[in-house]
């Protein structure tokens, strides 16, 4: 096997390298005077099984471009197969039409992906079940659930709830709450017309002197999940934990969550969070461990 690591994310790649007691293959990731992307391997991968690990995150075209063009200079080299390990798949949200003339973003990237040359795909937590049917190749989907419950040990359980924060996340919820042996509640919320925001307008369940652990599969702004966790301690929850797969922290997000009400805030590796996007609630757990025993089987 070989294994390559795009630009994105090569803290998570080292991790998986040495879990797999596999060094990373050498390519130089070029990136040229008009803007355009180039890859260069640097070592042969000819009948080789190639993984290469990329996250699909700010800046995220640039990110998604060099790895198509990584998957395809490897297709190119001969390799015998090509697994792409994306932990956060861009427009993975975009997977149905809200309007007759809206596109289907999250079924192009997995059509660019194909036709690049992939053979699998191994991804984490995708947003809908529905963007494995998006694929014609082979699609890993891992959940980051077992990391959370992990980390999550210790709790009473008596007086613990899982909240999923709204009704597509119930699933999610209730994989967790199962880990835990613990109660879903569920929140409901709307998106007003032509609003970017999301609203939390009624929950199902109580959290009254309760510790309440949100478990979601992304924070983008992150007004969502603020107003979610006032919504909690307003109705009793005396904590609030939160569990997210993907950490994008778009716009001033760290600093909203860290003067909220969120006691604590646990989240992966997927996307890497730099110095000054971390704030005092922050843990993050790995899912180099999870990622690497998937890739052992592939490869035993």
């Amino acid at each position: 096997m070989k294994l390559f690591s795009g630009s994105s994310n090569p803290q998570l790649a080292e991790q998986i390298a040495q879990e797999l007691q596999q060094p990373l293959g050498a390519v130089k990731l070029l990136r040229f005077s008009d803007g355009e992307i180039g890859v260069a391997l640097e070592e042969p991968i000819l009948r080789r099984d190639v993984f290469v690990i990329q996250s699909c995150s700010v800046p995220t075209n640039d990110h998604l471009m060099e790895l198509l063009i990584m998957i395809d200079a490897f297709r190119r080299g001969g390799a015998r197969s090509i697994t792409a390990v994306v932990p956060w798949l861009a427009y993975s949200r975009k997977e149905k039409k809200d309007n007759p003339q809206d596109p289907i973003s999250g079924k192009l990237v997995a059509n660019l992906l194909e036709t690049a040359g992939i053979d699998r795909l191994i991804a984490l937590d995708l947003h809908a079940d529905a963007v494995e049917g998006f694929f014609d190749v082979p699609v890993i989907n891992l959940s980051a659930v077992s990391l959370f419950a992990e980390a999550l040990q210790g709790i009473d359980h008596e007086n613990t709830v899982v909240v999923a924060p709204d009704m597509g996340g119930a699933k999610r919820a209730r994989r967790l709450a199962k880990e835990l042996e613990v109660p879903v509640v569920i929140l409901e919320k709307i998106r007003p017309h032509n609003s970017p925001h999301t609203e939390v307008v009624s929950m199902i369940g109580d959290v009254s002197d309760k510790r309440a652990i949100i478990v979601d599969d992304i924070i983008s702004t992150g007004s969502t999940l603020i107003n979610a966790a006032n919504i909690l301690k307003d109705r009793g929850a005396n904590r609030v934990d939160v569990c997210i797969t993907h950490p994008i922290l778009a716009e001033d997000a760290s600093a909203m969550i860290k003067q909220s009400r969120i006691d604590r805030f646990i989240t992966t590796d997927s996307i890497p969070i730099p110095e000054v996007k971390r704030f005092d609630q922050l843990q993050i757990v790995s899912v180099a461990s999870l990622i690497s025993r998937e890739i052992s089987k592939l490869i035993a």
